[in-house]
């Protein structure tokens, strides 16, 4: 890979930037920090502004390992692309690679420097979409199997064997299954633990009393004290969470977060959920 190369990586809520060296794969601080709780866009427009160049990102290598790939992204992450004029991008479903490489997932930024990406310098023109869930969701035997065959194809390109891309469509029927049985309400404990997530000192600005009126709870929760606020590794893993959820649930929250805004004008949403505050049709 001679041409300047950069990767970004998106693991447990964060994203990662590595750029090669010649040689080897080193991380790039964003924020100031080896990961960083960025938004796509934002990652890229700080890739192009580190980049610095009149042709923005033209002809530069890029590899993008993303953690919950769907269509809605692919697009998205498309059109983001296409407006810095980039021009030679990879785009990789992370849960996939892990597999491949035998990974359970706990991964750091040197091990994705190391092992991971080396194993990507030479990559194919190819998005494997492993949110298989929403390709097939609706469409006929027929076409299930055409897109099978499709993914077939491009696992075989990064080498990943039939037997396991077979694995993991099972696993995404059956998680497909339990999330179209999963009720549209969530349970108190969940809203609970997500809004004191979503928002800076959710308790010192919502009393329970006015949270149990504006989350519709029977019976208002008991809070510990000390209150303490979560880490930034719960953080990470109820983003994702939320951007699991079926969109009937995510709307809801997006309902709650935006009657708690109303309510606490001064109350500040943390940067992974500002998708939250987003407007629903």
């Amino acid at each position: 890979m001679s041409a300047k190369a950069y990767a970004l990586i998106e693991n447990t809520g964060k994203i990662f930037c590595s750029e090669f060296l010649g040689d080897e794969w080193a991380s790039v601080p964003m924020r100031g920090d080896i990961g960083s709780f960025f938004t796509w866009a934002e990652a890229l427009k700080h890739l192009d502004q580190r980049h610095n160049e009149s042709g923005k990102l033209a002809g530069i290598k890029l590899l993008l390992l993303h953690e919950t790939m769907s269509v809605v992204f692919l697009n998205e992450i498309s059109n983001q692309l296409n407006c810095l004029d980039a021009d030679d991008w990879h785009l990789y479903p992370m849960d996939w690679l892990l597999a491949w490489q035998g990974s359970s997932g706990d991964v750091d930024a040197k091990w994705i420097n190391q092992v991971l990406l080396p194993n990507l310098q030479k990559p194919r023109q190819a998005v494997l979409l492993d949110d298989y869930s929403h390709a097939v969701e609706g469409a006929d035997h027929s076409k299930e199997q055409e897109l099978l065959a499709q993914c077939l194809g491009l696992g075989e390109k990064l080498g990943i064997s039939e037997k396991e891309i077979i694995r993991l469509k099972k696993e995404n029927d059956i998680l497909r299954r339990k999330l179209s049985s999963q009720p549209s309400r969530l349970n108190d404990e969940l809203v609970n633990t997500y809004l004191s997530c979503v928002f800076n000192n959710y308790w010192g600005h919502v009393k329970p009393d006015d949270h149990a009126v504006m989350t519709r709870q029977l019976n208002k929760p008991e809070l510990r004290s000390p209150i303490k606020e979560p880490s930034d590794k719960m953080i990470g893993r109820v983003t994702l969470e939320i951007k699991r959820l079926p969109l009937d649930q995510v709307d809801y929250i997006k309902y709650l977060c935006k009657s708690i805004t109303s309510f606490a004008p001064s109350i500040i949403c943390r940067h992974p959920f500002e998708f939250l505050l987003e407007c629903t049709e």
